[in-house]
């Protein structure tokens, strides 16, 4: 299964960092397990805050809206590190679709995270996704923990771990994460490495959504702490400062556009600078770039905020 229509923008840049598998049999798909301990790690999690610095929640990014207007999906090329995290920490770095109020929204939310609330004492970094209707009070979980997304690629699961990552002052991995709707199709697909229909939740999940998409995009890090108030790493655990080989980055970000089945730029005048706990995180945006697009770095060394 992949969308109903081939969108007509992809990447060179991609590069597959899944950590190796089999692919599953024909007709079947690979699924993680959900233990106890996973359902019980997270129902802590089951309502992320809204995307403000009010809480143990901390954001480090750019958001994008546009008055009167709506966005059936979201892209970048994304970073690829593994911050420090301690036990029910978590770190990530995301692109989220939101409708709605602090109280009443629904949302997308994908990318990659270091989570050791969601995968306990687990190393290392997963993809992952988290949807909701109701701001996570009744429908919406993390990755497949309840109906919602459907996995449709043999190989590369939803959450699969990720195999290689950043050096600081050395070699940068990355990948391409798009989300769009296919409004033919009735879905809202998750695609890797460009072009890869990893799977998709089906659109009357989201009924702010309706058909034409979400009132607003965020770019950048999220990081949550223990209930200490001590945040963790963000990104590569450095402060931005415009070298792309030191703090993590997006890079290509844009919106899809369903009239032309493209990704296209945003306005950069419309950018608004997302950032908490600014002592331990920053962000810096450096609007459209020759090569790079529009494009940012984000994150810290975390600490007591």
């Amino acid at each position: 299964m992949k969308p109903s229509k081939e969108l007509k923008y992809s990447t060179s840049e991609a590069q597959n960092v899944d950590a190796p598998m089999e692919s599953c049999p024909k007709g079947t798909v690979p699924i993680r397990r959900t233990s106890k301990e996973d359902l019980i790690r997270a129902k802590y999690l089951s309502s992320p805050e809204s995307i403000s610095n009010d809480s143990d929640e901390y954001w480090a990014g750019i958001e994008y809206s546009k008055s009167g207007e709506t966005f059936p999906g979201a892209s970048a090329r994304i970073n690829l590190w593994e911050p420090h995290v301690i036990d029910n920490q978590s770190s990530s770095a995301v692109i989220s679709l939101r409708s709605g109020t602090d109280n009443q929204y629904t949302e997308i939310r994908y990318g990659w995270t270091a989570n050791r609330i969601l995968y306990g004492n687990e190393t290392g970094i997963r993809y992952f996704a988290y949807w909701t209707a109701d701001n996570g009070q009744r429908t919406g979980c993390y990755n497949m923990m309840c109906p919602g997304f459907v996995q449709v690629h043999p190989r590369y699961p939803l959450d699969n771990r990720i195999s290689k990552t950043s050096v600081y002052d050395g070699v940068q991995w990355k990948n391409e994460i798009n989300v769009f709707l296919d409004v033919e199709g009735k879905k809202w697909w998750l695609l890797r490495h460009g072009n890869i229909a990893i799977g998709y939740w089906p659109a009357e999940l989201f009924p702010l959504f309706g058909k034409t998409g979400a009132e607003r995009i965020y770019w950048g890090g999220h990081s949550r702490d223990n209930g200490d108030g001590h945040g963790p790493q963000m990104g590569s655990g450095y402060f931005p400062d415009k070298n792309y080989h030191h703090a993590a980055w997006f890079k290509h970000m844009k919106y899809y556009d369903d009239e032309s089945l493209t990704f296209v730029d945003p306005d950069e005048k419309l950018m608004e600078r997302i950032i908490g706990c600014q002592r331990h995180y920053d962000v810096w945006y450096f609007g459209l770039q020759v090569e790079r697009g529009h494009t940012l770095q984000f994150g810290g060394p975390g600490g007591k905020c």
